[in-house]
């Protein structure tokens, strides 16, 4: 699986109830249509406990592989989700960052055993 995952940073607080608008009205469900995409999913964070969070938004798109991805940022529907972030970042004075990779997934195991290597690895 690969994986987007982008972070916007919060609107000016007058602006936020028409940025949740737009963003899940219009940027959003372009998102969603990308052709290759097999799953778009989107958090408001909200911090924890009295810490404020390091982003507003998170978007995660996933991918079969590296090549689907790349394929669909060839489309006309990327073109327009792209163009469409300019749009948004202009309108609500938010920036974006993004990154890709390869996902990976761990072992759930709640109230389970210390990982053995963690004196040893933690050693180097």
């Amino acid at each position: 699986m690969y994986k987007i995952v982008s972070f916007w940073t919060a609107p000016r607080p007058q602006d936020v109830e028409a940025f949740e608008e737009y963003y899940e009205n219009v940027h959003g469900p372009m998102a969603a249509r990308l052709p290759g995409l097999l799953k778009f999913e989107s958090v408001r964070t909200t911090g924890t406990g009295d810490a404020l969070p390091a982003f507003y938004r998170v978007a995660e798109l996933y991918f079969e592989d590296r090549a689907a991805m790349e394929a669909a940022t060839t489309t006309r529907e990327w073109t327009e989700m792209y163009e469409d972030a300019g749009f948004v970042i202009k309108r609500f004075g938010v920036t974006l960052e993004s990154g890709a990779g390869v996902q990976i997934e761990g072992q759930l195991t709640p109230g389970g055993q210390r990982p053995p290597l963690v004196d040893q690895l933690r050693a180097r």
